[in-house]
């Protein structure tokens, strides 16, 4: 497959949001109507049983069975090629931040598949999403995937949008990032509301910002040492903040 920068993805990204979007910004991004009325693919949702893990989504290429239950009955159908069909799982109102990553993503697919013609790309099979997989999000073994995931992240959460909903909630102020990871409760309650506003889960988004701070530089984090956490955990007069 033909090699995809991370600037050209961002500039991908950036435009297809623009012109689905035509003016019309909203903080969460209508990924159900990118997908139907922009790009043309149509969705389903069934349940899945391939053997292969927990399914939740695959884009399918018209030819290649996929083991769906159907009244209590295994069977095997073909999808119409560009199908993407989603477990029905995901349709639980609590599943929604995955429904929403796992339809970007496959939806990625489609879109990196249409950049390259050369050879014929078909994916079957995504596995499921969860918050264990974030941390790999843009540096899977499986450059494909990887390609996807980081794409569905910029579709869901574009930058300016990204960066807008985090001065309105922070009002410029930096978010307290001890070591690589920990975020205490406070602002960690407040990436919440951001990720809420975004339709993501808070996961997504903080590797969303990781990833950011990693290519533009530290725009967003006040990056704090391990002794400072510890400070606060054994802090004397447990009630007062450090």
């Amino acid at each position: 497959m033909a090699f995809i920068s991370n600037m050209e993805m961002d500039y991908i990204a950036l435009k297809l949001v623009e012109r689905f979007e035509g003016g019309r910004h909203q903080d969460c991004f209508d990924i159900d109507g990118f997908v139907r009325d922009l790009l043309g693919l149509r969705v389903e949702y069934r349940n899945i049983c391939e053997r292969k893990g927990e399914i939740l989504g695959t884009l399918c290429n018209g030819m290649t069975p996929l083991r769906i239950k159907e009244d209590d009955v295994i069977k095997e159908v073909v999808f119409p090629k560009w199908t993407i069909v989603l477990d029905s799982v995901l349709r639980s109102p609590c599943n929604s931040g995955r429904r929403r990553f796992t339809l970007a993503h496959e939806a990625s697919h489609y879109i990196l598949d249409s950049l390259d013609r050369r050879e014929t790309r078909y994916y079957t099979c995504e596995e499921s999403f969860t918050d264990r997989d974030c941390e790999n999000f843009f540096s899977s073994a499986n450059f494909i995937e990887a390609q996807a995931n980081r794409l569905a992240s910029l579709l869901l959460v574009p930058e300016l949008t990204m960066l807008d909903l985090l001065d309105r909630e922070l009002k410029g102020k930096r978010i307290d990032l001890y070591g690589d990871t920990v975020i205490l409760p406070e602002e960690k309650e407040a990436l919440n509301r951001i990720a809420n506003d975004l339709g993501v889960s808070y996961t997504m988004l903080f590797w969303r910002l990781m990833n950011f701070t990693r290519e533009r530089g530290n725009r967003i984090f006040n990056k704090k040492g391990a002794d400072e956490l510890i400070e606060k955990v054994i802090a004397k007069d447990a009630g007062k903040t450090v």
